[in-house]
């Protein structure tokens, strides 16, 4: 029954978001000069411990920033994620790939980082969506960004 409430409020949420004062474009995405800035503080100020990153993880978040390699050009999309202590709910909007909802388990992997020799973690979701690989978690935000790799660039905040 939870669950159905949360897809109500998604669909809601989706059908009329408004972007806030603060998002300037019409897509509700913030400028790439923003985007860069906020991904440089995020990772000087990333979460270390996968404890603090789960439990900062639980809440809902929103798509703030976004871009892509090479990829065709078009309307950034819009997404939506609320996470529980497992489980998560992803609600995208894209022009491009089409209208998404996907309910997921979630977990942290550990990655060893051999040239610092120190963890860090990534966000794993069953069933995998390419819009939940985050690999970087701060207080307010988490991102991934393989656009040098031809992918995308995906920036969350916390709601």
């Amino acid at each position: 029954m939870r669950v159905k409430h949360y897809l109500i409020g998604f669909i809601a949420i989706l059908m009329f978001s408004q972007c806030g004062k603060d998002l300037t474009s019409p897509e509700c995405i913030l400028p790439l000069e923003e985007v860069v800035k906020t991904m440089n503080d995020c990772r000087n100020g990333v979460i270390p411990e996968a404890s603090n990153i789960s439990n900062n993880l639980v809440g809902e978040w929103k798509l703030v920033g976004y871009g892509c390699g090479f990829c065709v050009p078009h309307t950034p999309p819009e997404a939506y994620i609320i996470l529980n202590e497992t489980k998560g709910i992803l609600m995208l909007k894209d022009d491009f790939d089409g209208d998404t909802l996907v309910t997921f388990d979630w977990r942290l992997e550990q990655i060893t980082n051999t040239l610092e020799e120190k963890a860090t973690y990534r966000f794993k979701a069953e069933p995998f969506h390419y819009a939940l690989n985050m690999d970087i978690f701060c207080d307010e935000f988490m991102f991934f960004d393989e656009r040098p790799f031809d992918g995308s660039l995906f920036l969350y905040q916390k709601q």
